[in-house]
């Protein structure tokens, strides 16, 4: 059975801590959410191409086709986004949490 000094403790700890979970959970989802270079690298059936990989299908040789490339772009953005817009203030409390002195 587990202390209740310990028990008193996360419900201290853990909400503090929240914005700075949320930060890093939210600069790892851009992070995976970005990659180029692993998938592109690693995967080679197109059917499990990551979203930035599949950009670079609308690239060919001698030519782009830009609309439709500027479209994905703007279709690959949404998500991320979303994800800022639901999360913006506790993204921001962790960002500026360790800037306070005093």
């Amino acid at each position: 059975m587990a202390c209740p000094s310990k028990l008193k403790s996360y419900k201290i700890i853990l909400p503090l801590t929240m914005p700075a979970f949320v930060t890093i959970a939210v600069f790892n989802f851009l992070g995976a959410w970005n990659d180029l270079l692993i998938p592109l690298v690693l995967i080679q059936t197109p059917e499990k191409m990551t979203l930035p990989v599949g950009l670079l299908n609308f690239r060919g040789m001698y030519e782009a086709e830009l609309t439709k490339m500027f479209s994905a772009v703007v279709i690959s953005a949404i998500p991320s986004i979303i994800i800022y817009f639901v999360l913006q203030d506790k993204l921001l409390k962790g960002m500026i949490a360790g800037a306070v002195k005093g």
